[in-house]
């Protein structure tokens, strides 16, 4: 029962970043899970020809190995590193 909701929620994720990988035209390349580590997320995505990782841990996002200050989980109320994933690779792609 556990597998299959964790399954669920992985294929919403992919269906939710492939929303906004449309918008610009990106396509997903990696998209990893780790349920059993505090729920942090890789997303590896190629744009332009050039490929971009975005990683999440301890309430952190990295894009390309590069900290990203986005608000923290206590300020923005959120407590899902992928609200913050969405947020940081449509602020990447946007620019």
């Amino acid at each position: 029962m556990f597998f299959n909701k964790r399954k669920k929620r992985k294929k919403e994720m992919i269906n939710s970043i492939n929303e906004i990988l449309c918008k610009y035209d990106a396509e997903l390349i990696l998209f990893e899970y780790y349920h059993k580590i505090f729920g942090d997320i890789v997303v590896e995505i190629m744009y332009k020809g050039k490929k971009h990782v975005f990683v999440s841990g301890r309430g952190e996002i990295h894009h390309n190995q590069e900290f990203i200050r986005l608000k923290s989980f206590k300020e923005d109320g959120h407590y899902d590193p992928f609200y913050f994933i969405k947020i940081a690779i449509e602020n990447e792609l946007s620019k």
